[in-house]
């Protein structure tokens, strides 16, 4: 791994979605792929990525310092350890994006060592072939270049994205856009 080397994106949890958006933001040539890394825990998964999508994948979350933004898509149950994983290595300056079901923008500020800008959005089953659709919620932080960035790569798999009118004040999204 290139120690100079910074990404735009770093997806934590390449399951199902994490690669959706993967192949999304590829295919439409949203990003690179040398603009692209990913974190997972499964060595299986981090073959498959490599092989599929040529992308850096490391169980490494050193890889999340180096990244503008960073995508959370670990099931809601490994949020803490992912959470404490990248502790040590992310910053107030990166932007984060949470697809994790059930889990409210508050929740992910409280994981944070900082206030940080934060976007929460819950992609449907028709993301894994690009046609989802759904909203999207940001907190107070996001800066109007942060909100234009985040829907770009929803869009990767989604054909639709706007801001949620629901439960802004809470961030809570409905469990289906």
């Amino acid at each position: 791994m290139n120690d100079k080397k910074i990404y735009k994106l770093c997806i934590i949890g390449a399951g199902n979605m994490g690669q959706a958006i993967i192949s999304g933001l590829i295919t439409r040539k949203i990003f690179n792929r040398n603009q692209i890394a990913a974190i997972e825990i499964s060595q299986k998964k981090i073959r498959e990525v490599k092989k599929k999508f040529k992308i850096e994948c490391s169980d490494d979350f050193s890889i999340c310092r180096k990244a503008r933004i960073i995508l959370l898509a670990v099931k809601p149950q490994d949020l803490d350890t992912a959470m404490e994983n990248m502790a040590g290595f992310i910053k107030k300056s990166q932007f984060f994006i949470s697809i994790i079901a059930g889990k409210s923008i508050k929740t992910i500020e409280k994981t944070l060592p900082f206030k940080a800008s934060i976007a929460r959005v819950m992609p449907n089953t028709p993301a894994f072939v690009m046609a989802g659709i759904s909203g999207i919620c940001f907190n107070r932080h996001t800066t109007p270049f942060q909100k234009k960035e985040a829907i770009k790569i929803l869009r990767s798999c989604l054909l639709y994205t706007s801001p949620s009118p629901r439960d802004l004040s809470t961030s809570r999204m409905p469990s289906s856009a």
